[in-house]
């Protein structure tokens, strides 16, 4: 692929976007290609070098901030006329009510899912923390109380290292747990981002 190509499939794929930010990152990897073909490097190797066009695009997505994609599509590029402005009045009862039930419900679903991730964690310590507790229990049992029975000391501290075990295999679960929810954030991201800037393709 030639320079000119890969500048304008970028150019095609980040339409909808600012477009300060826009013609900042065409900048960018126009320079890098020029900086490689330098070096000795054909146009095609130079672009074979940096990547798919697709790949690209997704990167230069997933680092400009969803606030700013959003405040830039609903800055109006042209002054709105009076019938516009009216128009948009009339239909605040419909679609107003329906941008914030869908906010809503994903903002609701990202808490729960949030919260699930607390409450995770919070079994996964307490099982380690009363594991320990009852390991500690059980020495203590054993040894300051004159009479204590060795059966029972033995069982505290079976039921100690067991909860201690199961808190560590519940650390692994969670661990497993955030590494999705990082996943599903970054999808959510990227499909309103590309809602925003009107592709539908995946981020």
């Amino acid at each position: 692929m030639t320079k000119q190509a890969f500048i304008d499939g970028l150019r095609r794929g980040l339409s909808g976007m600012p477009g300060g930010d826009i013609e900042e990152r065409i900048t960018f990897y126009g320079e890098m290609i020029d900086d490689r073909v330098e070096e000795g490097l054909s146009e095609d190797e130079a672009v074979a070098q940096i990547g798919d066009v697709d790949s690209v695009i997704s990167q230069i997505k997933s680092e400009i901030p969803l606030t700013h994609i959003v405040k830039e599509r609903i800055k109006p590029k042209r002054e709105l006329k009076g019938w516009e402005i009216a128009l948009i009045a009339i239909g605040s009862p419909v679609w107003l009510p329906l941008l914030i039930a869908l906010f809503a419900v994903l903002l609701s679903v990202f808490i729960v899912l949030v919260a699930l991730a607390v409450s995770f964690w919070s079994v996964a310590i307490s099982l380690i923390a009363g594991g320990i507790t009852a390991v500690l229990w059980s020495v203590f049992y054993l040894f300051v109380y004159a009479g204590a029975s060795a059966v029972n000391a033995v069982c505290y501290c079976g039921v100690g290292l067991a909860a201690i075990g199961l808190g560590i295999l519940a650390v692994f679960g969670c661990r497993l747990f955030d590494r999705w929810l990082a996943a599903v954030t970054k999808k959510m991201i990227g499909w309103l981002k590309n809602v925003f800037t009107g592709r539908r393709n995946r981020v």
